[in-house]
Order: C-alpha cells, then sequence, then structure tokens
C-alpha cells in the first residue's frame, strides 16, 4: 500500500474520519523504497508525530517519524442556523475541524453566548445550558408535612435547573424562601 493511501486509512480508522486532506507527508514519497507502508501514532492531533514503516516479506526495509500536515474532519455536533447573543440554538450534524474545541452537551436546550453562524461547532465557549426555569418564573411552592401539604404562589429569584437550591419569593406573603426546584413549575421547600 502506498505510505498516502495508508496514511488516509489510519487517520479515517483512528479518528472516525468523514474527511482527511493531506497537505505533507514529512517524507517525500517518489524516494520511498517499494514496501507495504504502516503507521502508527494518534494522527488526532494537530502536527502529530507519527511513526511510517515499510514491510518487505516481514522485514523491515524503513522506517521514518514524521510529521505530517494534515487536515482532519469528523462528524459532530454545529450549529444549525445562524443564532443571536441569547438566542436558543439549534442542533444538527456537520462536519468539525481537529482537534475541536470541547464540545457541549447536544442534549440540552442551549443558548448563545455570542453571535454564532450556522456550521460553528457546538462548543462550550459559545453556548450554554439554558436554564428549566429563569429568573422570574412564577412557581408553585410546596411544603409537606407528613400528610399534609401547603402550596402556595412563588416566583424564582434566579435561574435554576431542576434539581437545583433555589431563593424563590412567597408572593402570599412577600417572604424570601430556599428550596428545590422539583419541576420548572414546582419548588419543594425544605
Amino acid at each position: 500500500m502506498l505510505a498516502l493511501a495508508a496514511l488516509i486509512a489510519h487517520i479515517q480508522e483512528q479518528c472516525s474520519a468523514a474527511e482527511v486532506e493531506v497537505e505533507q507527508i514529512g517524507v517525500e514519497q517518489h524516494t520511498l523504497p517499494q514496501a507495504e507502508w504502516r503507521w502508527s501514532g494518534d494522527p488526532c492531533r494537530p502536527r502529530p508525530t507519527l511513526r511510517l514503516t515499510g514491510w518487505n516479506d516481514g522485514d523491515l526495509v524503513a522506517s521514518y517519524t514524521v510529521r505530517p500536515k494534515l487536515t482532519i474532519r469528523v462528524w459532530g455536533p454545529v450549529v444549525a442556523k445562524d443564532t443571536p447573543v441569547g438566542g436558543q440554538v439549534s442542533v444538527e450534524r456537520g462536519l468539525i475541524e481537529l482537534p475541536s474545541p470541547p464540545l457541549a452537551d447536544a442534549s440540552k436546550r442551549l443558548s448563545a453566548r455570542r453571535n454564532l453562524s450556522a456550521g460553528t461547532p457546538l462548543s462550550r465557549l459559545f453556548v450554554e445550558p439554558m436554564p428549566d426555569a429563569p429568573a422570574g418564573t412564577a412557581v408553585t411552592l410546596v411544603t409537606r408535612r407528613g400528610s399534609l401539604e401547603i402550596t402556595a404562589p412563588g416566583e424564582l429569584l434566579r435561574d435554576a435547573f431542576t434539581g437545583d437550591r433555589v431563593r424563590v419569593l412567597n408572593r402570599a406573603q412577600g417572604v424570601p424562601l430556599s428550596g428545590v426546584l422539583i419541576t420548572p413549575e414546582l419548588v419543594e421547600i425544605q
């Protein structure tokens, strides 16, 4: 197998690459002896250091340490359409160039930290989780004592996610309280 074809196959296998561009292999192919070429090392990093070995009938005929110049793209979550700061981000699968920035959890509702263009990788640098209930949300406050349950209207004082300890305002009494956000509409006072 030619060294270039072997390199592309190695990258596709190691990085789950959808697209590979090799700008520079790191050694002149026309100077390589006739052999079966094998690559080793992690190609999924910027400017990787890789080992290229040539084999002929089970004998090692050449060995090189090279730093090829590569562009590798993998499938991953990207912004589906242009989104302004604070807007809810729509997600789709698209090509992301390696190395990719730390990716956000695409299963959560996300908002843009800055203006985003379609195709931008879904990076934690550019998006943040949208709270389950933003500050000012009307909630029901519930307190339980044995079989007794008391409810009152309330309002979240800060953005919150389900399971967070929260500060709420008891609208009936005008008193701030602490509790746990059980659902986006329900706070259990403890």
